[in-house]
């Protein structure tokens, strides 16, 4: 089972989503899977995630008309196969531990309940 999935919403962002992208490809955790909503970008946004698509075989792109940005997050967590799910806006990146850590975080909540 992959250990998290990672939603991340898209809509003209080509000035900040490859520093997202390389954020989450780059993470320590590395059992994830990465799924980008392309929500009817109209600049470079799309291009830039079929760069990193092509490259990282953990990124899922979805591309739809634009609907915003809430549908496009129900969307990413009806295609999500983690045992946890992660939201981060495109204009957003992570230390390179964020996940590990919020996924320890997550082991320790569960374990004092």
């Amino acid at each position: 089972m992959i250990k998290a999935s990672v939603i991340i919403p898209a809509y003209n962002i080509e000035r900040y989503i490859d520093r997202c992208l390389q954020s989450i490809i780059n993470q320590t955790l590395k059992d994830i899977e990465i799924i980008v909503i392309n929500d009817g970008s109209t600049d470079n946004t799309e291009k830039i995630i079929k760069k990193h698509f092509l490259k990282d075989n953990r990124i899922k792109l979805i591309s739809t008309v634009n609907k915003g940005v809430s549908v496009a997050r129900n969307i990413g967590i009806a295609k999500a196969n983690g045992k946890y799910i992660y939201q981060i806006d495109g204009d957003d990146f992570l230390e390179p531990t964020g996940l590990k850590k919020c996924t320890n975080l997550q082991k320790v909540t569960k374990q004092t309940l």
